[in-house]
């Protein structure tokens, strides 16, 4: 079974696709669809998963993130973001 993570086109959804591998855990997206998603290479989702800033985990040598974590990154990232910083308003 292959996981795959439809990345929306302007005027779709813009929620993510709920076809692929499920279980108690919830879905299980790999590098491919992490790269997919964010628009950027393998090894910049691998570097960022050992760096720490994604939170994956690695399964042999493949590394591999749910998407309740993905959700919650780009919650925290947004939020982040918006929120003013020293000397913002």
């Amino acid at each position: 079974m292959q996981l795959g993570l439809e990345v929306p086109l302007p005027g779709e959804s813009t929620q993510l696709s709920t076809v692929g591998a499920s279980s108690a855990v919830g879905r299980i997206l790999g590098v491919d669809e992490l790269a997919a998603f964010f628009g950027c290479s393998r090894e910049k989702i691998k570097r960022r998963a050992r760096s720490g800033e994604l939170p994956a985990f690695k399964f042999g040598k493949a590394w591999y993130m749910r998407e309740q974590d993905l959700r919650s990154f780009i919650d925290r990232s947004v939020d982040s973001v918006l929120e003013p910083g020293p000397g913002r308003r």
